[in-house]
């Protein structure tokens, strides 16, 4: 047997739902610092036989003296997204980038394993957030809404790659 059969006839390797979780905090964390957010923690906590986590980070403000942020550079790359100023409150549809960010950090790790991410969880609770969020930008244009959350996530893709 050649190994160009072999490697067909191999077992799909689906992720775990530790592996899930981790990927999700860590899409959180990355776009978050992009965003200029202050990372209190990330915390990966099992809830029965499930994997679950929180990065905890501020949803309203960027606090006035950010110490660490990626370099000007990277920010042109993601397409020219703003660089974070000190104070500046949060935009609705950044809070949707870094809610997406979970999910489609959840994406990209099915997508190195070759797996369809449609057969595994992927974080619901997060597209829940995101769509709350859509609401409070445009509380009575369902249409807006689903435009911001398909563009939160293109970008959380763009970030996630980029960063």
């Amino acid at each position: 047997m050649n190994d160009s059969s072999h490697s067909s006839l191999q077992a799909i390797r689906y992720p775990t739902e530790l592996e899930l979780a981790a990927y999700n905090e860590v899409g959180h964390a990355v776009v978050g610092v992009i965003q200029g957010r202050y990372i209190e923690y990330i915390m990966l906590k099992q809830e029965g036989e499930r994997w679950g986590g929180e990065t905890k980070q501020d949803m309203f403000s960027r606090h006035y003296i950010m110490l660490v942020l990626p370099p000007r550079t990277l920010y042109a790359k993601i397409g020219n997204y703003p660089f974070p100023q000190g104070g500046d409150p949060f935009k609705p549809v950044e809070n949707c980038i870094l809610k997406y960010a979970g999910v489609v950090a959840e994406e990209l790790f099915c997508e190195q394993l070759r797996v369809n991410s449609s057969e595994v969880r992927i974080g619901q609770y997060d597209i829940t957030e995101a769509e709350e969020w859509a609401g409070i930008a445009f509380p009575d244009d369902p249409e807006k809404q689903q435009t911001l959350l398909h563009n939160a996530k293109a970008l959380a893709y763009v970030t996630l790659r980029v960063g």
